[in-house]
């Protein structure tokens, strides 16, 4: 982030929860009042290790 700015881009981020819709909201409304709009958005979520999850976002991955 500081390389960014410091290379005269305006950069900013929000921490999410992904399990959580009003986290997209609230990162969607920061990037417009921040940046002036929002032309697009990956909102990219993803587990590592040896996790294992279900398809639900609302049901937590388990080590096992």
């Amino acid at each position: 982030m500081r390389d960014l700015r410091n290379d005269g881009h305006n950069a900013s981020y929000v921490v999410t929860d992904a399990s959580h819709p009003e986290d997209t909201a609230r990162a969607a409304r920061h990037l417009v009042e921040v940046h002036g709009r929002l032309e697009a958005a990956f909102n990219n979520a993803g587990v590592g290790g040896d996790r294992h999850c279900s398809t639900s976002w609302t049901t937590p991955c388990t080590t096992p």
